[in-house]
């Protein structure tokens, strides 16, 4: 799991931060993203959601938009760990929200 502060460059965006991330982080298998596959995404107000497969990996993302900012949650385990990780993941990006992006 990776938590992070996300420093795009922000400068001549014509949609806002958090759509322009949304639509970088939902394409699928291209060069810069190695065999990834979008099997779920959604967009809401101040965050989006992105799940999958990454190099034969499943992967869940949540980034929350915050004073213009974006913070990300990505989490990424084996196939064989689903079972487990799918309990964890749901507490973790249910936890994960807008109003406490500054304390990170």
């Amino acid at each position: 799991m990776t938590v992070y502060w996300d420093s795009r460059d922000t400068i001549g965006l014509k949609t806002s931060i958090l759509e322009a991330a949304y639509n970088d982080d939902t394409i699928g298998n291209f060069p810069g993203h190695l065999k990834k596959v979008i099997t779920y995404k959604k967009l809401g107000n101040d965050y989006y959601v992105v799940s999958g497969y990454e190099e034969g990996k499943i992967f869940y993302q949540k980034t929350i938009s915050s004073d213009n900012q974006l913070y990300t949650c990505y989490l990424k385990y084996k196939e064989t760990e689903k079972e487990y990780y799918a309990k964890v993941a749901e507490r973790i990006f249910t936890s994960f929200k807008s109003d406490n992006a500054k304390s990170l």
